[in-house]
């Protein structure tokens, strides 16, 4: 019976087999990045190509400055290829599989613009002019069709989802969403991914934006224009399960669905394809809690969430043909010329901002570490290959 036992929690504590490298950290004996900088709230992407994008904080020339740092597939590191100047900052970015990265500035107040940057050209441009009644953008995301997503706030504080097609020789923007039109009160931040948004709204009287207010979870199809519902909670729908969607949630492009929720048995991760709502992760039966971001899902329907292991240690797990298993655990680390950089929790926190995942089942993620070798704590970017 012991033995058993013993098998059972190796195999349910089976970590998949992984190639684990840095692409960036910060500190004097970091990598790819200035000795000053740092990977506040950063979630990095990769796109199919394996190329790897993120924003940093960095000391140029006596100056703090905001940064865009790309490290292709093809070159052995990364590097900053764009600063923004002093007082700019970096919002939302997306990549693209085609070399774009889409993302949104502010001077710490304002929006200044959403832009298009082909970081193999280094030409940087506006998708869409920019229009002084415009407070904020956000959530910006080009789909291989041409069209442009995102959030969009006027200065009368009116949150908007809006597309804007910029495929033809003029420019067509439409609103999806829209708050104070069609019972519409409160319009979340949109996930997106190729032809496909994922946006969560909550309906009520103009400027009611209470919890009590109805809410649904929308998939729109910018290729039809067709809006299906992907799950309604309990205000919405007395008989639903759900008793609240939660603002963490992601979309494939093929349409397929991810978010966290309450239901009825707890904060849940529930999967929607096919018309079809799963549940296939509760907090604290698999895992002893998971981290408030949105989960990260590629085409093939993988999926990975950071949280708390049942014995304490923070992960980063998979969803991979219907089983979880922990990708990488804190203290697994990476040899460099460097040192050892080891994965290690800082302040009771481990891991940083979102995970993400291509369709090549290539993992990157932010995550607070110590090179052993020099005792030096920094912030550093690795990737995974599965």
């Amino acid at each position: 019976m012991r033995n058993c036992a013993i098998l059972l929690f190796l195999f349910t504590t089976q970590v998949f087999a992984k190639d684990l490298s840095l692409v960036a950290a910060t500190g004097d004996t970091g990598l790819s990045l200035p000795s000053i900088s740092y990977l506040t709230n950063v979630s990095p992407k990769i796109n199919d190509n394996g190329d790897i994008s993120f924003h940093v904080m960095a000391l140029i020339e006596g100056e703090y400055r905001h940064g865009i740092f790309i490290k292709d597939s093809a070159s052995k590191e990364g590097s900053l290829k764009k600063l923004l100047p002093v007082g700019e900052y970096i919002g939302d970015m997306s990549l693209t599989n085609s070399k774009r990265l889409i993302f949104t500035t502010n001077d710490g107040s304002q929006s200044l613009g959403v832009f298009d940057y082909d970081y193999a050209t280094g030409v940087i441009e506006r998708p869409i002019p920019w229009d002084s009644k415009f407070f904020s953008i956000s959530s910006a995301h080009m789909s291989d069709r041409g069209v442009l997503s995102y959030r969009l706030i006027e200065n009368q504080n009116e949150r908007q989802l809006v597309t804007s097609d910029i495929s033809g020789n003029t420019i067509k923007t439409a609103p999806v969403f829209k708050e104070g039109v069609k019972g519409v009160s409160y319009v979340f931040s949109p996930r997106q991914a190729g032809n496909y948004i994922l946006i969560k709204v909550r309906y009520g009287d103009k400027g009611d934006f209470s919890e009590s207010r109805p809410d649904r979870l929308w998939l729109v199809n910018t290729k039809t224009g067709r809006r299906s519902p992907v799950a309604l909670d309990k205000d919405a729908m007395p008989s639903s399960k759900i008793k609240s969607i939660n603002n963490m949630y992601t979309v494939n492009s093929k349409g397929n669905v991810a978010f966290w929720a309450h239901t009825e048995k707890g904060r849940q991760l529930l999967t929607y394809r096919d018309g079809f709502l799963k549940a296939i992760l509760t907090e604290g039966v698999e895992y002893k809690k998971l981290d408030w971001f949105s989960p990260g899902m590629n085409d093939n329907g993988d999926i990975v969430v950071r949280g708390t292991k049942l014995n304490g240690k923070q992960m980063i797990a998979i969803y991979k043909n219907g089983t979880w298993k922990d990708l990488v655990v804190e203290n697994d680390g990476v040899d460099h010329f460097n040192g050892r950089f080891v994965i290690s929790k800082r302040r009771d926190l481990t891991f940083i901002g979102a995970v993400d995942i291509n369709n090549n089942s290539e993992v990157v993620f932010n995550a607070n570490t110590i090179n052993t070798e020099s005792n030096e704590r920094v912030e550093a970017v690795f990737k995974i290959e599965l």
